[in-house]
Formats: C-alpha cells, structure tokens, sequence
C-alpha cells in the first residue's frame, strides 16, 4: 500500500476522492492555507490541508518515499513561494 486518501477535493458522501495527480496540479496552482502541513508518522508522512482560492480539502497517507519526497518538495515550493502564513 503506497497511499491512503482519506479525502482530497470537494466530494459529497459517497464520491471518491480526486487521485494524488489532481493534488499535485493544485499545490502548483492555488495557494496553501497557513494551516496546511506535513508530519511524518509510522513509515511514511501525513499531508493535510487546503487552499485559499479553492475548497479541496486533503488528507492523505503516503508510505513510498519517492511519492513522498515528491510531495513535501511541492508543499515547501508553495509555502516559499506564496507565504500563506503571511495571509493569515
């Protein structure tokens, strides 16, 4: 098991949730809230969060490292780039 997607994107009940591809075009796109993050937790990371122009909600287990490394580099390119901390 390389992911768990708790949920990513707007969905009502009983949809299922957008892929990892469709998060990585929004954290290239949209600006993460302050709240967004990462933490590491057993074998892998954690990655939660939303956006300020959008509501897509994401929370998401990833346990392979390339997939993961992938991840985080694009939530710290969007924090560097966009400051969402300093929106708040």
């Amino acid at each position: 098991m390389q992911l768990i997607i708790h949920y990513n994107g707007s969905k009502f009940p009983g949809d299922s949730p957008d892929g990892i591809e469709i998060l990585e075009e929004r954290l290239r796109k949209y600006t993460l809230t302050g709240f967004s993050t990462y933490r590491n937790i057993k074998n892998g990371i954690n990655i939660w969060g939303n956006f300020v122009e959008i509501s897509a909600v994401f929370n998401i287990d990833i346990f392979d490292k390339k997939i993961a490394t992938k991840m985080k580099g694009l939530i710290c390119q969007n924090f560097k780039k966009n400051k969402p901390h300093e929106k708040i």
